[in-house]
């Protein structure tokens, strides 16, 4: 529980922010910064956590819930927010690791990964959410305050200017994130169950994804099916694999496929696509298609 600013590096962010530097002196050292993490990062993480990615959500969170544990949103039905918040304690473990053993490796290599999955991931499937209204987009809202919080102190050690610009810009609640206590993993919020459903569920995406792309048809055109094995013990995240291939059904693989489909064989599961359009599915393609076009 020792408070972040008592190392020399959140030092060194208290004396960047005093106004006796200067402007021109602060922004070369968030210029370091955001340079420094995508050497941490790789330059993909960086830009989205250095406001790139994160910008709209930062200004949509606004009044979001400012008090929010990571217990009331795993008792969520939500299978996104169950997932980013196991990540989120999951990454706290691991970097609590690293740095208890010197290693600055294992301290930082984790945060690119999170940050990767929580804005190409979490972020873009839970997009309609946020576009929506009531309680669906207010819980969401909520979900990833807590996280963006709970990654600023994480982040802060090695990041600090970022750190700090992202817990002003969600609302924490102390005056500097560099204030905060070193945030404690709950062991209990790591829920495997969720963890390895959501990597087989995204291993089947990244798949079926390989497979449209060697037909030739585009995500933007909608599909009559996938078929997967196991679809059965994928209940609650079969709408998510929808959403992301933009198919109409999801249904269990079967043996004896025409060459309506195309097929992909890995060494733990088996997908497939229909490959053949119906006129109403081409016409569908068609008008996403316009309307990307219309909105460039």
């Amino acid at each position: 529980n020792t408070p972040l600013r008592d190392t020399a590096h959140d030092r060194l962010s208290t004396i960047a922010a005093n106004n006796d530097l200067g402007s021109g002196m602060q922004v070369a050292l968030k210029d370091l910064e955001i340079r420094g993490a995508g050497n941490l990062l790789g330059a993909e993480q960086a830009g989205h956590i250095a406001g790139v990615g994160f910008d709209l959500y930062l200004r949509m969170i606004g009044d979001a819930v400012s008090t929010f544990r990571g217990d009331v949103v795993a008792a969520r039905n939500d299978v996104l927010d169950r997932w980013i918040i196991a990540k989120l304690h999951l990454l706290i473990k691991e970097v609590t690791a690293g740095f208890e053993n010197y290693d600055i490796v294992q301290a930082t290599r984790p945060l690119a990964q999170f940050i990767d999955e929580l804005s190409t991931w979490y972020l873009r499937r839970s997009r309609e959410r946020f576009k929506a209204g009531g309680e669906d987009k207010e819980a969401a809202l909520a979900t990833l305050k807590y996280v963006l919080v709970e990654l600023a102190k994480v982040m802060a050690p090695v990041m600090p200017f970022l750190a700090e610009r992202i817990y002003q810009e969600v609302g924490g609640n102390k005056e500097s994130v560099h204030l905060q206590n070193w945030p404690a993993f709950d062991k209990k919020l790591i829920d495997n169950a969720v963890l390895q459903k959501m990597d087989r569920l995204r291993a089947l995406a990244a798949a079926a994804l390989a497979l449209r792309a060697a037909a030739g048809l585009t995500v933007r055109q909608p599909l009559a099916e996938v078929l997967v094995t196991g679809a059965d013990k994928l209940a609650g995240y079969l709408d998510l694999l929808k959403d992301e291939l933009n198919v109409l059904a999801v249904a269990e693989f079967k043996e004896g496929l025409s060459s309506d489909y195309a097929v992909k064989e890995e060494p733990d599961f088996k997908i497939a696509i229909k490959i053949t359009l119906s006129e109403a599915l081409k016409t569908a393609g068609l008008a996403r298609e316009l309307t990307r076009q219309v909105n460039k």
